[in-house]
């Protein structure tokens, strides 16, 4: 690995038939799939546009289905019809927050969507499947929603936000207060946890 962490795209191994399996740019963010003993690589796939892109954190669902979410610095970064935001925001020089949902083999982009500017470092899938994410996000571009816990913090600061399984819907989001999100949980009753 080169000294930021990221990964020498030729070196990278991406599996046959796997969503992307082609470099995109300066630097991808990847997924990649291995056996509960670590012998087999199953899947293993890029994702990213032509500029940097990051991934912080994973979570799967019952179906197997699997999330993704990081910054992206890429104006084309992938994105799918009917999710919650298309477009890059274009509104802070460090990059948009994104979540992504492919298939268990990696083979499909299912959904994927932007949120806003800012990073997505943790994500927990809750009991009803909607997709729970802590980060940092940054204000007044960084979206969140009527009655939300603090609606604008100047400067922005700690996010927390829930989509619909589908990425389509941003049930909910809220600044908590300055800093950086870095983990996140749900329990039994629904409750977001983030530290």
């Amino acid at each position: 690995s080169l000294p930021d962490g990221s990964i020498e795209a030729e070196c990278f191994p991406v599996t046959a038939g796997a969503y992307d399996t082609t470099p995109n740019g300066q630097g991808d963010a990847f997924v990649s799939k291995l056996n509960g003993d670590l012998t087999t690589l199953l899947a293993s796939t890029y994702l990213g546009g032509d500029s940097w892109d990051y991934c912080y954190a994973i979570s799967t669902n019952t179906n197997g289905d699997v999330f993704v979410t990081g910054n992206t610095r890429s104006l084309n970064f992938p994105s799918t019809e009917g999710v919650y935001d298309l477009s890059y925001s274009n509104a802070w020089s460090a990059g948009d927050i994104y979540v992504s949902k492919f298939s268990s083999d990696l083979t499909t982009l299912i959904a994927s969507t932007f949120l806003g500017p800012g990073e997505g470092r943790s994500m927990k899938i809750d009991k009803d499947g909607n997709v729970c994410i802590t980060g940092m996000g940054i204000n007044p571009y960084f979206p969140t929603t009527p009655c939300a816990y603090n609606p604008s913090l100047s400067g922005g600061g700690i996010i927390v936000s829930k989509f619909s399984d589908d990425l389509t819907a941003l049930i909910a989001s809220t600044y908590l207060a300055r800093g950086d999100g870095k983990s996140i949980d749900t329990d039994k009753d629904g409750n977001i946890y983030v530290t």
